[in-house]
């Protein structure tokens, strides 16, 4: 999926194969908690799970806007919202050519 294609409030699930994980705590995170945020989250294979992240089903999450915030993380300013399993995230941009649109 392209993110000229998302709309706001779109139900979105990982590609076949993938998985939502959720990002470890690091000194970025500190920002993203401060800004109302629980975490970031990356998409991944199912059977190679990142060491220090958290694999979360791959089901269903909610795209609620892109939004050009006044802090950074990631090195950029612009930040995607998900909500994924009742947690608020951000991923990047680069994330969505392993998402889909649900059916």
């Amino acid at each position: 999926m392209y993110v000229k294609e998302l709309a706001d409030n779109m139900l979105v699930i990982p590609a076949p194969g993938s998985t939502w994980q959720f990002g470890p705590d690091d000194s970025e995170e500190k920002v993203l908690e401060a800004n109302g945020v629980s975490g970031h989250i990356i998409l991944h294979l199912d059977q190679f799970p990142i060491p220090g992240y958290k694999c979360l089903s791959p089901t269903p999450a909610m795209y609620l806007y892109k939004r050009h915030d006044e802090w950074m993380y990631g090195g950029v300013y612009t930040h995607h919202y998900l909500l994924v399993n009742g947690m608020v995230c951000i991923i990047d941009g680069y994330q969505f050519k392993d998402i889909e649109q649900a059916k």
